[in-house]
């Protein structure tokens, strides 16, 4: 075979041809192999799994109550709003501090897109406190899932995001702070 002035660049294009198709292929296996070992909050192999034992786990599930719903988001508030007396006074259980926080969000969110809940005016000052205390609660429980991240696009750029659907996370068992805020003290 004669070589011409084209041959090394010829057979560089074919090995870089081959080496890409392996790796695709290899990428390939990867991810698949990936995807049959999700490293949920519940998983043994997940690196901070032990740190938080008994715990139940909680998939999101979107739109399990949907925002407009008035009646659905008032169940989450017990009519006391969470308080109860113990010997040293009277306290708010925080998760329906922060129930009640996420609802004047939710309030405003809604005012704002031209959706008023009945009833409801939106507080400004109130709904910028809640969100504070929603980020810090956020980084209190610090969420150690670990979600799939995905490329989304919006406006022409790709941007690295997750939904969260389908992902199970290690929590407590709200159900059982509810039985006590129902029951009270102790």
């Amino acid at each position: 075979m004669a070589q011409g002035p084209f041959y090394p660049v010829f057979l560089f294009l074919a090995l870089v041809s081959i080496t890409n198709v392996v790796f695709f292929y290899g990428e390939r296996h990867y991810l698949t192999q990936l995807s049959r070992r999700r490293l949920d909050a519940l998983s043994d192999r997940h690196p901070l799994g032990h740190a938080f034992p008994n715990q139940a786990a909680l998939e999101y599930a979107p739109n399990l109550i949907p925002i407009d719903s008035n009646g659905l988001w008032s169940q989450l508030i017990l009519v006391n709003g969470g308080v109860t007396t113990t010997q040293d006074g009277k306290f708010i259980i925080a998760m329906y501090q922060q129930l009640r926080c996420l609802d004047e969000v939710r309030v405003a969110y809604l005012a704002v897109h031209g959706r008023p809940v009945p009833g409801r005016i939106p507080n400004e000052t109130a709904t910028e406190i809640c969100l504070g205390q929603l980020w810090q609660i956020i980084q209190c429980n610090a969420d150690i899932t670990l979600d799939p991240a995905v490329l989304l696009e919006r406006d022409g750029t790709l941007l690295t995001a997750s939904s969260g659907e389908g992902i199970l996370h290690r929590c407590n068992d709200w159900t059982k702070v509810r039985d006590v805020a129902e029951r009270g003290y102790p």
